[in-house]
């Protein structure tokens, strides 16, 4: 009996051990699909990652730069805007200086350009009889020149003992009636002509 049962023992272990080695060899293929399959999906899901971090990225670097050009594109105004006003700023110094140097600058010809406009001036006046204002610092040169021309001109020429206000050059040319009034001041002159004195000042200061 007992030598039946050692072979019964002998023959069942001669059976099974085949099928667990059977099942053991298709879990480990089961299991290295499934790792092979695990590995494909987080090598996916890393691929996935990796390209919305990159189009994270480029969408942040995007708006990066439209920041940063917005605010050169700022700044680049802001400077020409700085810019053009310092160019105003200087063009108008310079004109003021001018126009407060043009008597000493011409020296002699300061008294040739104020007789000229005067005697065109009256010659605009339709009236027998014009009045003159002139700048106090250029009172004595005006009363002068008035005398000269009363005896060329055909028309009575007053010269007020009003005065100009402030530190002005120049005159102004009334009709008998002060109905006409003709500015001959170098303020006036200068404003007139600003147009094209800021263009000179503009080349001299900055060409």
């Amino acid at each position: 009996m007992v030598e039946v049962k050692n072979d019964i023992g002998t023959g069942v272990e001669g059976i099974v051990e085949p099928i667990v080695e059977k099942f053991k060899r298709e879990i480990e293929g089961l299991f290295e699909e499934l790792k092979e399959f695990l590995l494909k999906e987080l090598d996916k899901e890393y691929k996935d990652a990796l390209r919305r971090i990159d189009i994270e990225f480029r969408r942040a670097k995007h708006d990066v730069e439209l920041e940063i050009r917005k605010a050169v594109s700022i700044k680049e105004l802001e400077y020409k805007r700085e810019l053009q006003n310092t160019k105003a700023r200087l063009i108008e110094e310079l004109l003021e200086e001018a126009k407060r140097e043009l008597p000493d600058l011409i020296g002699e010809k300061y008294a040739f350009l104020i007789e000229n406009l005067l005697r065109n001036s009256i010659s605009l006046i339709a009236d027998k009889k014009v009045i003159v204002v002139a700048a106090p610092e250029d009172k004595k040169l005006i009363e002068g020149i008035v005398e000269k021309l009363r005896g060329s001109l055909e028309k009575e020429i007053q010269l007020s003992e009003d005065v100009l206000d402030g530190d002005k050059r120049g005159f102004i040319l009334y009709s008998s009636d002060r109905k006409t009034v003709i500015r001959m001041t170098l303020d006036d002159l200068f404003h007139s002509l600003r147009g094209e004195l800021r263009m000179v000042a503009s080349k001299i200061l900055f060409e």
